[in-house]
């Protein structure tokens, strides 16, 4: 030790026992800078070591002074936090792979619920098994809703939330939202509509699959909560000084439900959080919607904010600064200026979201009545009615003509279920027609009687939503399916035979890898469809087999699409690095599948 007299060590030579020792990183010259730790005479100490070379003033000699300080208490706290930090990073991750195994182990089976109740509710079926049908495929829907909302908190909480920029139409992606989520408005019987101003551009840059992600959860949250009335979502555009390449776009969803208290708006963003939090609660959801839009628009450095009182409804809004790719287009019709309308029957905000339509049109001249409180006498040049179920159709048109109305002018706002009401109207004179959500190109048409493009099918069961994007005029494929899962392989074989397609399925990687070389000599395999967890020999391995093989015999690639339900963007982007031609993620979507198919 160093209990000793400092001339007890003149002379002698100095040679610590070292077991660790940590060189400093900068420019320290001339001294030298280290840490060591060093056996002493009390145990193992860390010492801050400075070696500075310098000149003996007496005897001219060189020679180098060390100075070192006991940092032992330092150091070791610091281990320890390394230590705590490096098991919460492990923890971290184990929990991640954890959340992703479990969403992939779930999602499996949920895509043979969903995908079977389609082909199930595609045969024939009385109506109430078709009710059946669709009790079971709601169900798997709420289901994979939920395991979306937890894989994607456990990415956002990682941080792993990743961006990516592609063109986006504004208008589009908002009226689509509502469309998709309109059976959800209609089977509580309150009104859903959207309003796009003028103002916002033709096409921007952004991430449009989080975007559509957060309306989805905004409006749909809105719809949850309003028993009532209706729910109304709007897109307007405003410039940013000194940046004409940048807008700032701003969403509004606004709803007639019973409000959120002051006191839980400053927690509504919080995980888990819900407005009716009690065991008696009436609505569903784990409470993680609106935190994962909340971390969405942060990540596209965008705000979100409520406003609400108890009674009054809610409105939430968010803005996001976006690249212009293509400026707002110019749908003013000067035919339509001076136009006089009236509407009967409307919600309130249906009427706030058509009125705002007319007024950028220059139609300034509106009136609104309910159905029944209409006064003959007033010309008008177009009538927009909602149909009312509790009337009937043939009462309806019989008040209307009775009112005065001229039913050549009068256009009627339908829901999809109620589609075949139109062949009643149509008899009784009305030749203009709405399917809700009105969509704002479909709104102007119609005022101008242009019947041309807005003709719209009606909407079907949500089961037999899964089977409606089959067509018969595809072009036959040779295919190959490698599936472990026989109910997931019996879903995709089904599918692809009903468009004409021929399907060859194996059960794990080193088949699919045999049947591909044994086929080249015979017919080819236009596709091969790879699922990525099999037994015997992966599909990722399988995948880079196949590559490894062309790419010797110099062969033209087989497209290769991954089928798996692992959607971790880690999983995406190693199946593009193995030169997959594309990504499926289960639940399937037959849409997505023949549409790949047919772009091969």
């Amino acid at each position: 030790g160093f209990d000793k007299p400092a001339r007890y060590f003149i002379g002698k030579e100095f040679k610590p026992k070292v077991l660790e020792e940590i060189h400093q990183t900068g420019h320290h010259y001339p001294a030298i800078i280290r840490e060591v730790k060093m056996e002493m005479a009390n145990g193992p100490r860390w010492l801050a070591w400075f070696d500075l070379p310098m000149r003996d003033e007496v005897t001219g000699e060189n020679s180098i002074r060390s100075v070192a300080r006991d940092i032992t208490q330092q150091k070791e706290t610091e281990i320890k936090l390394r230590a705590a930090s490096e098991k919460a990073e492990a923890a971290s991750e184990a929990k991640s792979r954890f959340l992703a195994n479990v969403s992939h182990e779930m999602r499996t089976p949920l895509n043979g619920i969903l995908g079977m109740s389609g082909l199930l509710s595609d045969t024939s079926l009385s109506a109430e098994q078709e009710s059946y049908v669709d009790a079971v495929h709601n169900s798997g829907t709420a289901l994979l809703s939920l395991i979306e909302d937890i894989l994607d908190m456990s990415l956002v909480e990682a941080g792993k939330i990743t961006l990516k920029t592609e063109p986006a139409r504004p208008v589009r992606l908002l009226e689509d939202v509502c469309e998709l989520l309109s059976s959800r408005a209609h089977e509580k019987g309150i009104t859903i509509s959207s309003f796009v101003s003028g103002s916002v551009p033709k096409l921007i840059e952004t991430d449009s699959g989080r975007l559509r992600q957060v309306m989805i959860n905004l409006i749909g949250n809105a719809l949850k909560f309003t028993e009532e009335g209706g729910v109304y979502a709007e897109l307007t555009a405003s410039e940013i000084p000194d940046d004409d390449m940048l807008t700032r776009l701003k969403f509004t969803v606004q709803d007639t439900g019973p409000g959120i208290s002051r006191e839980h708006q400053s927690l509504i963003f919080n995980e888990f959080s819900q407005s009716d939090a009690e065991s008696t609660r009436k609505h569903g959801g784990a409470g993680l919607g609106l935190t994962i839009s909340q971390r969405i628009i942060q990540a596209m450095g965008g705000t979100i904010s409520v406003q609400s009182e108890l009674g009054s409804g809610a409105k939430f809004c968010f803005e996001i600064d976006l690249k212009v790719l293509e400026t707002a287009e110019d749908h003013s019709n000067s035919a339509l200026e001076g136009t006089e309308v009236l509407l009967i029957g409307l919600s309130k905000l249906q009427e706030k979201a058509v009125s705002n339509y007319f007024s950028e049109q220059g139609v300034t001249n509106l009136s609104y009545v309910d159905v029944d409180a209409y006064q003959a006498g007033q010309n008008y040049d177009r009538v927009l009615v909602k149909h009312q179920n509790d009337l009937g159709t043939g009462k309806m048109i019989k008040n209307l003509t009775q009112s005065g109305l001229d039913l050549g002018k009068t256009i009627i706002v339908l829901e999809p279920e109620e589609r075949q009401d139109l062949t009643c109207y149509k008899a009784g004179g009305v030749e203009s027609y709405l399917i809700e959500p009105i969509r704002s190109d479909s709104l102007i048409r119609v005022l101008l009687n242009d019947q041309s493009s807005i003709t719209k099918e009606a909407q079907v069961s949500p089961a037999k939503q899964w089977t409606a994007a089959i067509k018969t005029d595809a072009v036959p494929r040779h295919i190959l399916l490698a599936e472990d899962n026989d109910i997931n392989a019996m879903l995709a074989g089904s599918l692809l035979q009903k468009v004409g397609h021929s399907v060859t399925r194996v059960m794990n990687g080193q088949e699919a890898y045999d049947h591909w070389q044994e086929a080249r000599s015979g017919l080819p395999f236009d596709l091969v469809l790879m699922d990525l967890q099999m037994p015997v020999m992966d599909g990722l391995d399988s995948l880079k087999a196949i590559r490894a093989h062309e790419e010797l015999d110099e062969m033209r690639p087989t497209p290769i699409f991954i089928l798996t339900a692992d959607e971790q963007p880690e999983t995406r982007q190693l199946a593009e690095q193995n030169k997959a031609n594309g990504f499926l993620t289960k639940p399937l979507e037959p849409e997505s599948l023949l549409r790949a198919i047919a772009d091969i």
